[in-house]
């Protein structure tokens, strides 16, 4: 178990120092062959942890979270492939296990539910653009409405260009933007209510990632931390 978590610590940091340049342009061939040489080996040894997980669906969500990190870098996302590929060191070293968003993400991916990733709470930071744009636009129409009304709820779609635009009448909104989803119209989605009882809850979510559920109580108009907790998609 040591050597492979050393293998990939060698991973993690070959990524930090011949990549260190890799943001958004081609693999060069040498830096392809090194990943599919690299994650392929670490698939075909990740048997000697079979008994320490003693689950047949904790070992495939492992697996998947190395899927997740390899496909980023051929798809040219440096930071999303480095933070899986981080979260899986952190999730083979240590005990009791902890996974992140990336483990919720390979559970949804293999299994289409959350069972051992379920209620995953993550920060601010792990926002991707998408979820973070649609977040920001989501609390900034908030703060306006909040001091005129009682309580409220808002759709949005986000298109490829980036553009975020109100998906209405809200009672026909769901089955308007899983049909722009499924038309590859948008990019992201976002669902906001407000109630004076509980606080502002947004749900944000990019397509092939879980929903990410956010609650801001309403204590001193908006200004304390929000709290982020992963969950099943609701339109992608």
């Amino acid at each position: 178990m040591d050597s492979y978590r050393w293998r990939v610590e060698d991973l993690l940091e070959i990524i930090s120092s011949s990549f260190v340049n890799y943001y958004g342009g081609d693999l060069t061939q040498y830096q392809k062959e090194l990943l599919d040489r690299e994650y392929s080996s670490l698939e075909s040894k990740f048997d000697v942890f079979y008994k320490k997980l003693n689950s047949p669906r904790l070992i495939h969500v492992y697996l998947e979270i190395l899927k997740i990190s390899h496909e980023a870098f051929l798809n040219h996302q440096k930071d999303r492939g480095t933070g899986a590929l981080r979260e899986f060191y952190g999730l083979i070293a240590k005990k009791p296990i902890q996974g992140g968003r990336y483990a919720a993400e390979a559970e949804i991916r293999a299994f289409g539910e959350l069972i051992h990733f379920k209620n995953v709470v993550v920060n601010g930071g792990d926002l991707g653009f998408v979820e973070s744009e649609l977040w920001g636009h989501a609390r900034k129409i908030a703060a306006k409405l909040t001091p005129r009304v009682s309580g409220f709820s808002r759709y949005w779609g986000m298109r490829k260009d980036g553009s975020i635009h109100p998906v209405t009448p809200t009672r026909d909104a769901r089955r308007q933007l899983k049909a722009g989803v499924n038309a590859g119209e948008f990019i992201g989605a976002a669902y906001c209510k407000l109630e004076i009882e509980s606080g502002l809850r947004v749900t944000v979510e990019e397509a092939g990632r879980p929903s990410i559920r956010i609650l801001l109580p309403l204590q001193n108009r908006m200004n304390i931390y929000p709290s982020f907790t992963l969950d099943l998609p609701l339109f992608f």
